[in-house]
């Protein structure tokens, strides 16, 4: 393998470790992301969706909107308005609105599915807690709309009217759901969170202290290949040092050979009488 191709490799090495690099980090932020809004939609219910950009991710509790029974819908009215519902342990997308002005410039109809500020009974006990159900009359002159699960539609649960929900408890409009069912669940398990968002962000955090000091040795390193390389300047008073002590051994040279020129021989020495 020459020069030229060990270059490509380095460089294909090097575009896949910034890509791998690029997509964990992102991974991670998103995962962070949901954490923390989940996080926070626990603290208080009355402040409203936590979003990012406007986004918000809401944990499904029931099976009030689960996919059978929009499915159902769907096939009684010939229609596909319904859509195709999510089930206990989803997790939905909802773009969040923070007041009523955001709520009516959005413009709500019937089979709208929104998220609100509302109630949900568990062990005997009320709760507040942000609910998910599809609109089935709006009544915006009178600043509310009324709402109702696809399963009380579908099963025809005469015991349970539909929900007054105010403009202003409703915090946000479903738009799609992530279907890992249980994920919210699983994510909320600390030894989970622990072990995946905790420990590799700490993992990625070493890795990219140890790519910092690793591209600073190497930074170091050339610093110091090329303050060995001499400057034009020292290149020059180098030569012309070497000239000069060039020249000098030349003219000892002559000299030597001078002498030796001139220094009579035996032959040449008179002999004694």
């Amino acid at each position: 393998m020459n020069a030229e191709e060990l270059k490509k490799v380095e460089k294909t090495k090097k575009i896949i470790n910034t890509v791998i690099t690029v997509l964990f980090a992102v991974f991670m932020v998103l995962i962070l992301i949901f954490v923390i809004v989940q996080l926070q939609m626990k603290k208080n219910v009355e402040n409203g969706l936590p979003n990012v950009f406007g986004v918000s991710f809401v944990r499904v509790e029931s099976d009030s909107m689960a996919s059978q029974y929009a499915d159902d819908l769907n096939k009684k009215n010939n229609t596909t308005e319904f859509g195709k519902g999510f089930d206990k342990g989803d997790i939905i997308v909802v773009k969040a609105l923070k007041n009523e002005d955001a709520v009516r410039a959005y413009g709500l109809k019937v089979g709208d599915i929104i998220t609100y500020r509302g109630f949900i009974t568990k062990d005997g006990q009320n709760f507040a807690a942000f609910v998910t159900h599809r609109i089935v009359e709006v009544n915006e002159e009178a600043g509310f709309v009324y709402t109702q699960g696809d399963k009380q539609v579908s099963m025809n649960v005469i015991d349970q009217e539909p929900s007054r929900v105010y403009l202003n408890e409703i915090a946000g409009v479903y738009k799609s759901n992530i279907r890992f069912k249980g994920l919210a669940d699983f994510m909320d398990s600390k030894w989970v969170f622990f072990v995946f968002i905790i420990v590799p962000l700490l993992l990625f955090l070493m890795f990219e202290v140890f790519s910092f000091i690793k591209a600073l040795k190497n930074y170091r390193a050339e610093q110091k290949q090329l303050e060995a390389i001499p400057t034009v300047e020292e290149a020059e008073k180098t030569s012309a040092e070497l000239e000069a002590q060039l020249a000098a051994l030349q003219a000892q040279l002559e000299a030597k050979k001078a002498e030796e020129a001139n220094k009579p021989t035996e032959e040449n020495t008179p002999e004694g009488e």
